[in-house]
């Protein structure tokens, strides 16, 4: 039956794999007989896409529209309405309403008679909605929706990047155009208005489109049957004992689907995930993204686990353990190099990660940013520590059963072993270093970590679920751990050194020929411009007009740059209308042009810079290659302006490379991607050197006092870096006898075991997971874990858990506190502006300062506190920045301020407000407040300043205090995962010892008891143990009397039957001759009448004992009954009260005793007790008998039977309560013996006193019931 099912399923799964390959071939077939282009099936896509996103904007606009025409603009702004797109608000042509500061467009980019419109403005291509609503009070409202389409910023650097929405156009490739194409490549909206278009591809046909992602979906489902019909053919064989080629088919499915995926480039091409962007990993055609190496890394552990799980019942296995001896040796040797060359894997692997992946910073102490890349390395990671595990398990596991059979651990005898494995790693040494793969870290780990799996025996723990199998694998875990910290922290200082080298490139400030070409540019078109020509030479123009003319033709051309103009006279070449006076002292750049010697005369300045020194390939142009103590690249442009021979004037242009400062934000953003950001820089300290003198430093370390000119002699400084002093640092030589030096702390082995902290929990976490998996698993399948194991695991979680749940909060609360710290700090700093600029912004209302000249103040102001200052009006339109470029060349920002700060700060109530800000992917915070005058208390403006380096100094904090907290907590796990070991094993030492006496108990030998000093659980469970021993030995004995009693019993039922069988007949035929002897002569019968009355009497009593002994054979077995004992002791002695032959005397206690014991048996043995005591009195003496009953101490009571008697001989007293002994004529000799039987079947005991002459007393103990 189970047969013709497996057939029935391979049956099902092999027509489902046909079905659905056939199909996929159906819909390939269809969709290849369409000569649809792949510009078709994008028109297709992205028009729906449109249209989708055009309904959502209309229902959001409806929304709008309700709210202002039920209620009132005011109404809908104080509601805080919640928006998915930005809209804007006009009213009469003015802007009453924005939501993006981003980008505002003025009423004349957006107004026109349209529903739905794709319009091309100054930072890219918007989708936009046109509704409008008619208030009957306030007028008509026009409320336009913009949705980008494509987005392009001037600047392409980490921040800003151009490129489409991928809602609507997930490819970049494309390019779109506003004028109509044939039919077949416009975007059309659901009213058939023309929207955009695309531009003609010279791809083939379709790749994908709804009709291939069915294909896709068909051939996966076709490939995952074939996969189930594997699995079922793998299991066949594998009950057939025919593993090996299980695992060979199974090996191929993989493979073969692996294969396949990489030709087609599945799922690569048919997804836009940055896991398969090969911009961000790609190592070889294998692996060309981190996607593909994920599956790669999945198909491997799943071949080792599916190996190591079912190899060790194979044949091949079988045969290897039974190979001839030196066969055996030699496998040894190359599992040994297996085991390293495994390991090996893993560092490629995750070498190649760091090396090829130049976006992704894995250390841990650089960067705690998550994202899903990060995320998937960390998964690569644990699946490869999972394949060296599983690897070293089965080569080490192969490797005991070969050499170390019997013994549990490596001894003496099995010193071969260590020879063995001395040579197999001899042998890797040898064969890595030929291959230029050796490492020394590998060769470390590796030994060590196989070398105690097979002196201890690990692998044979992995599948039995003991805590030795979760230390097998935080032992795996802690090598794997070791390792990937060692590459992290190796590669990652390769690339350091790669990073500081380009640093001390642009340091040592090389010519730029870039820069040279385009100046050269600017100045021939500045010499052309004849509007600077004729300023010049009119008086009345103003210096500021001159400037403006110059700077349109510099453009976006110097965005790395700094530009200061100099103007200067025509005549004599002085300064132009009191430039040094005036502007040239206020529009300078303190903080890069502070070291410029500030000439007033032209032809002075270019003297001094007139030198085949500072010359390049374009005349007019000096490059300042003597650094001074700027450090910064600088160029100078001469322009005369005008004819030849007498020019109008001249300017100089006084280029100098930005470098921002700490808290600025906007710099960052205009400095372009081939440049060298200064947030890099500023990680770092540096000196420059000439003709080995210093004569610039920065940064923390002290050159002048700690870096000596001796180091430069090691190469080492220059190739890879010389350590001096906890710092590394790397020179980087230059023309004219420079150098610099680049410098940063320098800590390995902090950094090597945050990374190991990092990394080592992260494989105890997957660890975690498992074992509670598998302990779900074993509470399913009722699997026995043992106790030791139990206490160790809960010792872990009863520690762990507190120490998690303390470390969150106190990250958190540290997180909190820095955060609070900063934004204090940009509260502070905000309001020292505000107040420093307030003066110069109540002037410019008042109209004594231009808008020029209230730029210049608060450029200074902004250049000495570091900070960005923007001034908006009160109604949120910009008045000045100290960074115009943002807002006008650039257009990063809207001239509008942020509409949430507007409308907190408008209602006069808040006066400040923090918030979060972005432009691209540049993350920042900008404090606003607002200027209020100090006489009239009125607003006149509204401040904003915006801070970047919080996040990154918070960053720096947080990877301080986490690699902390990660440090203690892996040092404490460690440490405390071997105390718990040896605590468990205290712990259950007393159960070991209970468990091996227990063992030892047995009913024929006596037991001893336990020892324990100690009034603990275990003292507890001591005490009862012992109690257990003493109630054994009683039961012992209980069970000795019953056996004897047993066979008394037995002895006697055959006694009586076997006097009783020739008594009787003996009996008859004495009657028969007494009868026949009546027949004879008288002296006959006298003769014989006593011989024979004799001989009945023997009969008789021989008779009588037969009796007794089948009486007490036929004795019941006593009851349990509770019973009040007194009262069948008071029955008794009322038997006797009447007798006149005999005196009692009684002392019963008062009161009800009860006990646990048979009571009519209880009754004749008092009986039988009085009865001997009477019949042990001589006849010449009258019987006293007494009988008490007292309580005892310890729930006890006593009962006591005293006689006159003449007492029991000395000779005879053991025999008293022994079966069948009496001493009287009639007596059958079972009466005390039944009487002790009885009383220890009560719980109680009997024993006697006697004294020959005086009398014997008989005594009762008896238990109480409680």
């Amino acid at each position: 039956m189970a047969s013709n099912s497996r057939k029935y399923l391979n049956f099902i799964y092999l027509a489902c794999c046909l079905v659905a390959l056939l199909a996929a071939l159906g819909v390939g077939a269809f969709m290849s007989s369409k000569s649809r282009t792949i510009d078709e099936q994008r028109v297709k896509e992205i028009t729906k896409k449109v249209n989708r996103e055009v309904v959502a904007m209309q229902k959001e606009a409806n929304k709008i529209n309700r709210t202002i025409l039920t209620k009132d603009l005011p109404t809908f702004i104080a509601s805080d309405f919640k928006a998915k797109y930005n809209f804007y608000i006009f009213h009469k042509g003015n802007l009453k309403y924005w939501t993006n500061y981003r980008f505002v467009p003025d009423y004349q980019e957006v107004k026109g008679q349209y529903l739905t419109s794709v319009r091309n403005y100054r930072n890219g291509i918007y989708l936009t909605l046109k509704t409008t609503v008619a208030h009957p009070k306030q007028g008509k409202y026009e409320v336009y929706t913009l949705l980008p389409i494509y987005k392009k910023y001037p600047i392409s650097n980490t921040y800003l990047k151009s490129g489409y929405n991928e809602k609507i156009i997930a490819d970049n490739t494309i390019k779109i155009s506003l004028e109509k194409q044939s039919d077949m490549r416009n975007v059309y909206s659901a009213q058939k208005a023309f929207l955009f278009s695309l531009e003609p591809s010279d791809k083939p046909l379709v790749k994908q489109t709804e009709t291939s992602y069915l294909t896709i979906i068909l051939i996966c489902l076709s490939v995952l049957f074939l996969g189930l019909q594997v699995n079922l053919w793998a299991r066949e064989l594998l009950n057939k004992k025919r593993f090996e080629l299980g695992f060979l088919l199974f090996t191929g499915y993989l493979l073969g689907v692996r294969a396949l995926m990489l030709q087609f480039g599945f799922p690569g091409d048919f997804t836009n995930s940055t896991l398969f962007d090969p911009r961000v990993y790609a190592s070889s055609a294998l692996s060309p993204s981190i996607g593909d190496l994920l599956i790669n890394v999945g198909i491997l552990v799943g071949l080792v686990v599916y190996f190591s799980s079912y190899y060790f019942r194979s044949r091949s296995f079988r045969y290897l353990i039974k190979m001839p001896y030196t066969q055996k040796q030699t496998l040894s040797v190359i599992l040994i190099l297996l085991s390293f060359f495994a390991l090996h894997l893993i560092f490629y692997v995750l070498q190649t990660i760091i090396v090829h992946s130049q976006q992704l910073n894995v250390d841990i102490t650089e960067s705690i940013e998550l994202n899903s890349t990060k995320a998937v390395v960390g998964i690569i990671f644990v699946l490869l520590s999972g394949f060296y595990f599983f690897s070293t398990h089965i080569f080490s596991r192969l490797f005991i059963r070969l050499n170390l059979p019997t013994n549990k651990y490596i001894t003496q005898d099995s010193i071969s072993v260590i020879v063995l494995f001395v040579l197999g790693a001899g042998v890797y040494t040898l064969a890595s270093y030929l291959l230029g793969l050796f490492h020394f870290v590998i060769l470390v780990i590796n030994t060590l970590y196989f070398f105690v799996l097979v002196s201890v025996k690990l692998p044979k723990h992995l599948y039995r679920f003991k805590y030795l199998s979760t230390i097998y694998m935080l032992l795996g875990a802690l090598a794997c751990a070791s390792l990937g910290a060692f590459v992290v922290v190796d590669s990652g200082e390769e690339e350091a050194i790669e990073k500081r080298r380009k640093i001390g490139d642009y340091l040592i400030a090389e010519n730029d020929l870039q820069t040279e070409f385009l100046l050269d540019n600017a100045i021939k078109a500045i010499k052309k411009d004849t509007l600077i020509t004729k300023a010049f030479g009119d008086s009345t123009s103003s210096e500021e007009l001159i400037k403006k003319r110059v700077t349109s033709h510099l453009g976006n051309d110097f965005n790395k740059y700094l530009v200061d103009i100099l103007l200067f006279d025509g005549k004599n070449g002085n300064t132009y209308a009191s430039q040094v006076s005036d502007a040239a002292k206020t529009t300078r750049d303190p903080a890069i042009f502070k070291d410029d010697v500030i000439f007033t005369n032209y032809f002075t300045f270019k003297k001094k810079y007139n030198r085949i020194y500072y010359e390049t390939e374009r005349p007019e142009i000096y490059f300042i290659s003597d650094l001074g103590a700027n450090l910064i690249k600088q160029y100078l442009g001469f322009v005369p302006v005008g004819s030849k021979r007498a020019p109008n004037g001249y300017i100089i242009l006084n280029l100098k490379q930005k470098r921002a400062v700490t808290t600025n934000v906007y710099p960052e953003l205009l400095v372009d991607k081939q440049f060298l950001r200064t947030s890099e820089l500023k990680k770092y300290s540096y000196a420059v050197y000439e003709k080995d003198k210093l004569i610039y430093s920065a940064g923390t370390y002290n050159y002048e006092r700690d870096f000596k000119l001796d180091f430069l002699k090691d190469n080492q400084a220059l190739k890879k870096g010389l350590v001096h002093k906890s710092y590394k640092h790397l020179v980087t030589i230059g023309g004219y006898k420079k150098f610099v030096v680049i410098s940063k702390k320098f800590s390995p082995l902090r950094q090597f075991f945050s990374n190991f902290s990092f990394l080592f929990l992260l494989l105890v976490l997957f660890i975690t997971n498992i074992v509670l998996l598998v302990s779900l698993f074993t509470r399913v399948r009722k699997l026995k874990v043992n106790f030791a194991t139990r206490i160790q695991f809960y010792l872990n979680v009863a520690f762990f858990l507190p120490l998690i749940t303390v470390s969150l909060a106190t990250v958190s609360l540290i997180n909190t506190s820095y955060q609070s710290d900063f934004d204090n700090a940009f509260f502070e700093k905000t309001e020292t502006v505000a107040i420093n600029i307030l003066p110069y912004v109540e002037s410019y209302r008042d109209k004594a300062l231009t808008q020029g000249q209230l730029f210049e103040k608060l450029t200074q102001i902004g250049q000495y506190l570091e900070v960005d200052i923007n001034v908006f009006t009160p109604k949120g339109e910009l008045i000045t920045s100290t960074q115009p470029s943002i807002y006008e060349k650039n257009a990063l920002l809207s001239k509008y301020l942020n509409y949430s700060a507007y409308r907190t700060l408008s209602g006069n109530q808040v006066k400040k407000v923090l918030l979060s800000e972005s432009v691209g992917e540049l993350n920042y915070k900008s404090v606003y407040i607002p200027l209020k005058s100090y006489e009239t208390k009125k607003t006149l403006g509204i401040l904003s300043i915006p801070f970047f380096d919080s996040r990154t100094e918070l960053d720096e904090k947080m990877v301080d205090v986490l690699s902390t907290i990660m440090n203690i907590f892996t040092t404490i796990f460690i440490v405390f995962l071997v105390v718990s070991y040896f605590a468990s094993q205290v712990l259950t030492d007393p159960l070991r010892l209970i468990t091996q006496k227990i063992r030892k108990t047995t009913l024929h030998e006596k037991n001893e008891p336990l020892e324990w000093n100690s009034d603990d659980e275990i003292g507890l469970m001591v005490n009862e143990y012992n109690k257990m021993l003493v109630n054994l030995e009683k039961s012992k004995e209980a069970l000795a009397r019953s056996e004897k009693e047993s066979a008394w019993r037995e002895m006697a039922r055959q006694v009586a039957h076997e006097i009783k069988n020739p008594l009787t007949p003996m009996k008859l035929t004495l009657q028969m001759l007494e009868m026949r002897l009546q027949q004879q002569d008288e002296s006959v019968r006298e003769a014989f009448a006593r011989y024979f009355q004799t001989l009945l009497t023997q009969v008789d009593t021989l008779s009588d004992i037969a009796t007794s002994f089948s009486s007490f054979a036929k004795m019941p077995i006593p009851k349990s009954e509770r019973f009040e004992i007194s009262s069948v002791l008071q029955e008794t002695v009322n038997l006797y009260t009447n007798n006149k032959n005999v005196d009692l005397e009684t002392d019963i206690a008062s009161g009800d005793f009860y006990i646990l014991g048979d009571k009519k048996l209880m009754g004749r043995i008092f009986t039988n007790l009085v009865l001997n005591a009477i019949q042990s009195v001589p006849k010449d003496t009258r019987p006293l008998i007494g009988i008490n009953l007292t309580r005892l101490p310890q729930h006890t009571i006593r009962i006591e039977v005293k006689d006159n008697g003449s007492g029991i001989p000395e000779d005879i007293r053991k025999k008293v309560f022994v079966i069948n002994f009496t001493t009287k004529e009639t007596g059958s000799g079972i009466g005390l013996a039944v009487a002790k039987r009885g009383i220890e079947h009560a719980g109680g005991s009997i024993w006697f006193e006697t004294e020959e002459g005086q009398g014997t007393s008989f005594f009762i103990d008896l238990p109480l019931m409680e």
